[in-house]
């Protein structure tokens, strides 16, 4: 079951150091300090700044379907390193 976040909120804190986003198809961020590497990427960058994230290390996408890879201009555009399957 997928808990219900509050209006606005797009990531959500679901283990310590792992975000989650709140709306399928669900990326997920894994966080030490400042710094984020996604796992997926359905939404840009900056919605991660609501949780202190200043820097991302790099996107891996685990398949290449349009929504879970929506957002990847945005990361392609601040020259952050994706990774994907042939």
């Amino acid at each position: 079951t997928v808990a219900q976040a509050p209006k606005g909120v797009e990531w959500i804190q679901i283990h310590p150091g792992i975000l989650r986003t709140t709306k399928a198809p669900f990326g997920y961020a894994l966080i030490d300090s400042e710094t984020a590497l996604l796992i997926d990427c359905p939404l840009g960058p900056e919605t991660l700044k609501a949780h202190g994230i200043k820097k991302i290390t790099g996107v891996y996408l685990t398949h290449h379907h349009r929504d879970s890879s929506a957002a990847i201009g945005e990361y392609l555009k601040a020259k952050i390193s994706v990774h994907a399957n042939k």
